[in-house]
């Protein structure tokens, strides 16, 4: 972004960022993808910027960051759900669908690694140089990775149906999450519970063996 960029909008998707660490986490899983990747100087996710210094994995829902330079702050709004743009890009199986296991859509929808989304809580300009600090983390539990597995778990066939892998509690939480954005993740998690999708029943997976946790 060159310097004197500012950022306006509070929309939930009003920023694409992606992470150096990321380029490199995707470039050791998956190395048939190395060449398109690159090294992470060039954006190949449509991002709005590269950052360096964390993973897109490891951030959570609700994530503030605060600018070096100006008054910008940005809070973490979701993971990018990647469309079949990513699969054009980055063609790792081009004879297999859009979204099934083995592209690289299916891939970062199930581990976080797409990008980030964030809205934009205080404007401000921004440029190559400055650095963003963490000033708040509201939700530690959510990181993007845990979002993305319970969503789109890397053992589903197709990243195009969601599923749901985590506890009723967790669906309803998600549900209510303020900071967590409609598009793409509440939109599809409210969804699920209108279907009556059933959560995981945590006490089916302690192993006590009794009658009523069988099944």
């Amino acid at each position: 972004v060159k310097r004197g960029a500012v950022m306006r909008d509070n929309s939930e998707r009003a920023l694409l960022v992606q992470t150096k660490q990321t380029y490199a986490a995707l470039a050791e899983a998956l190395p048939e993808a190395k060449q398109s990747l690159g090294d992470g100087s060039t954006a190949t996710f449509g991002e709005t910027f590269t950052l360096d210094g964390f993973s897109c994995k490891d951030v959570c829902i609700g994530d503030v960051f605060k600018s070096s330079h100006s008054a910008l702050t940005i809070q973490v709004s979701s993971p990018r759900y990647a469309c079949m743009r990513v699969d054009k890009r980055h063609p790792l199986k081009p004879q297999v669908p859009s979204g099934a296991m083995g592209t690289m859509r299916h891939f970062v929808n199930g581990t976080g690694l797409g990008g980030v989304f964030f809205r934009v809580l205080t404007p401000g300009d921004a440029g190559e140089g400055d650095s963003l600090s963490l000033v708040q983390r509201l939700h530690p539990k959510w990181t993007l990775k845990y979002l993305s597995g319970l969503l789109f778990p890397i053992a589903a066939k197709s990243c195009l149906s969601p599923t749901w892998n985590g506890s009723d509690d967790e669906l309803r939480e998600l549900s209510d999450l303020d900071e967590l954005a409609f598009w793409d993740w509440k939109d599809i998690i409210r969804n699920l519970i209108e279907q009556g999708v059933q959560g995981i029943n945590e006490a089916a997976l302690s192993g006590d063996g009794s009658l009523q946790h069988v099944g």
